[in-house]
């Protein structure tokens, strides 16, 4: 088994490294186009037919993974762009946070779960949040990266885990209620955030030492590669930027100079907090999911102050191809990353043809 990873992921995290380091404008490009039909697929089961105790169940899973994985990729066309082949370790937000919980209740569904609220009042339940390898939930995820590290071979990038950041972590074990707690119990949503910020921490660093080994491949890797971990903090996008400035970037900033980077998830719908978290010091990128019912950053709604973020935290959105076309000029004027979603070969071969330009120039 390799210990390093093959050429072209190589090249695409060499172009990476430099385009961070740099303050320059520049546009890095991940291009999707999906075949209409893949042979041999295998059915997944649904996270409710998982037996979360069996780590050998989601070993299995995990190898059912990997195989249609291969299969996907002998039929999709081997391009050039700044996209990173990648097996993603994602199985729910329920069994994410219980991952930090001792005792965990997790109600399953076919394509995700959610956690039972540990913490309902103050004076119990605290003790419960911590970090133990011995957790089931940990286990399950970690029994199926074992064996996407165990098949390594150098040609595809891993997602271990998708954190939330300890604000969204938070709003996991507190539920609806930490909305109150940022007037009516902020000394205890402080002790809370500590305790989760430490636990993230402990985990990562858990994983890293137990669980990848062999794999070479540093930090994050999800379509683009920067240092750090995924973290995700879509509360950040429902509170003001002063509650978000007291509570959410503290503790971040934490993970990331720890880590020496990492890679934000937020939302479109909270587009307006992109400037509040540029303030995270070396912080390496913000991804913006795109949303529905509301203006889509390749579509208008990359504002000014939106470019001039992005100097100081790259900014990774969503197009379609159409949008690509008539947006690209202007995103050339910052420093982004985007995923082009194409229709057809034709339509990725333009926006290859384009990149090509782009890095020539």
């Amino acid at each position: 088994m390799p210990n390093m990873p093959c050429q072209h992921i190589a090249d695409v995290m060499d172009r990476y490294r430099a385009f961070f380091a740099s303050r320059r404008p520049g546009l890095k490009v991940c291009t999707r186009l999906y075949p209409d039909e893949i042979p041999g697929l295998e059915p997944m089961p649904g996270l409710h037919e998982l037996d979360w105790r069996n780590p050998d169940c989601f070993r299995a899973h995990a190898r059912k993974k990997m195989a249609n994985m291969r299969r996907a990729r002998a039929v999709m066309p081997d391009v050039d762009d700044d996209r990173l082949p990648c097996m993603t370790n994602v199985m729910g937000t329920g069994a994410i946070a219980a991952v930090f919980v001792r005792d965990a209740v997790v109600h399953q569904e076919a394509t995700t779960n959610y956690l039972d609220t540990p913490i309902t009042s103050w004076d119990q339940g605290i003790d419960r949040i911590g970090f133990d390898p011995g957790n089931p939930y940990y286990q399950a995820y970690m029994a199926a990266v074992d064996v996407f590290v165990e098949e390594w071979d150098g040609s595809y990038t891993i997602l271990p885990f998708s954190f939330f950041d300890p604000l969204d972590l938070c709003n996991q074990i507190r539920g609806n209620d930490i909305f109150y707690d940022f007037t009516d119990h902020q000394a205890e949503l402080h002790a809370l955030l500590r305790r989760c910020t430490q636990a993230i921490l402990d985990m990562r660093a858990h994983m890293r030492t137990h669980h990848l080994k062999g794999y070479g491949v540093p930090d994050f890797a999800m379509d683009c590669w920067c240092p750090g971990a995924y973290l995700s903090c879509d509360i950040g996008d429902m509170i003001a930027a002063d509650d978000l400035k007291e509570f959410g970037l503290p503790y971040t900033q934490q993970l990331v100079s720890a880590w020496g980077g990492s890679f934000l998830h937020h939302h479109e719908l909270g587009a307006r907090q992109i400037g509040t978290w540029s303030e995270c010091r070396d912080l390496t990128v913000q991804y913006i999911t795109r949303d529905p019912n509301t203006r889509h950053l390749a579509d208008g709604g990359l504002t000014d102050d939106m470019i001039r973020s992005s100097f100081l935290v790259p900014i990774f959105f969503e197009a379609t191809f159409d949008e690509f076309m008539a947006g690209v000029e202007r995103w050339r004027q910052g420093r982004f990353i985007v995923g082009v979603l194409c229709q057809s070969a034709e339509q990725q071969q333009t926006v290859l043809s384009i990149l090509s330009d782009l890095r020539g120039s």
